[in-house]
């Protein structure tokens, strides 16, 4: 029987992906290549403000700081996971997923020009309700008039410029925030059931909700990321943290390494980045190797372990493979 991968292993892994996706993009400067389809209507957004060109330039720029972030984070997680410490790698891991999942969403090659300016609205609205509920709370807590704090009239007087002029309404969600689309701004378990879930529903918005539930409470999962320890002297037990063992951790951040892959893989695609030179070699070996890694490690589980019987097991290996 091969040797189970180590946490060692899982961490180096993840951060030798982490640095080579890195090179490659600051190689490509993180721009569309020349002569390519992006790089066209970026020049036309410059040269003319045609709302939809503008609006997908601007839905690149984004997703190229999300992915960037998330290539950051994932590098904390690779070095957590090394040094075996608890926490870290569920949290910060969650924040790569989310990060990753964004990005996709906005690159996503299957979605037409207009459905990809439609997300990137969604997103300002949100921002720019977030950023109204922000100035309400603090004019309302602090006993000023709402006057007498800057309001966001302005930002959303431009891009309802935009929304009218591609053909868009703005309506208002169940929580009181704006929206372009029917649904609006797609949270992270839907994003997850999307891009990570494939035909075994369920497994992207499981895997989401374990990375959330390290930070809402110990009864969610805190717990599981500890050790009891006895106390003779008062007969209560105090959890330790400690990380569990490498396939229990290869199975809980497991969401990682793919949406690190498929967003990055997902800009690349939407640039037309050349897969030639050395930098692009140790992308793609690296990132194989890693997903491949991943699964090894996920395979050693026992098989009356609760994901797998879940059926959980069958689905998140497959799309590995």
């Amino acid at each position: 029987m091969d040797a189970v991968p180590t946490h060692a292993q899982l961490g180096s892994g993840l951060r030798g992906v982490s640095a080579s996706a890195t090179r490659f993009g600051d190689e490509n400067r993180w721009r569309a290549a020349p002569g390519s389809a992006t790089e066209e209507y970026w020049r036309g957004a410059a040269a003319t403000q045609d709302p939809l060109q503008f609006t997908l330039a601007e839905a690149d720029v984004h997703a190229v700081l999300l992915v960037r972030s998330a290539l950051a984070h994932a590098d904390v997680v690779g070095r957590a996971i090394s040094q075996r410490r608890a926490f870290l790698p569920h949290s910060v891991g969650r924040i790569v997923v989310e990060l990753g999942l964004r990005a996709q969403y906005l690159m996503d090659g299957e979605a037409t020009p207009l459905e990809r300016a439609e997300r990137r609205l969604d997103d300002l609205m949100y921002a720019i309700s977030e950023k109204e509920r922000q100035r309400s709370v603090f004019a309302r807590k602090a006993k000023l008039n709402d006057v007498d704090v800057a309001d966001n009239a302005e930002v959303l007087a431009r891009v309802r410029e935009r929304v009218v002029a591609l053909g868009f309404t703005i309506s208002k969600t169940k929580s009181g925030g704006l929206r372009v689309s029917e649904k609006g701004r797609p949270g992270t378990g839907t994003l997850a059931e999307k891009y990570l879930s494939g035909e075994f529903a369920g497994v992207g918005e499981f895997l989401v909700r374990g990375h959330a539930a390290n930070i809402h409470g110990m009864e969610t999962a805190l717990i599981d990321a500890t050790i009891d320890q006895f106390d003779p002297l008062t007969g209560i037990n105090m959890p330790d943290p400690t990380l569990g063992d490498s396939p229990i951790v290869a199975l809980a951040l497991m969401g990682v390494p793919l949406t690190l892959a498929n967003a990055f893989r997902s800009v690349g695609a939407r640039f037309e980045w050349p897969a030639l030179g050395k930098a692009w070699e140790a992308w793609d070996r690296k990132h194989e190797t890693l997903l491949h890694l991943w699964a090894t490690t996920v395979d050693a589980l026992p098989d009356d372990v609760p994901p797998t019987v879940m059926g959980l097991f069958g689905g998140i290996t497959q799309d590995l493979a």
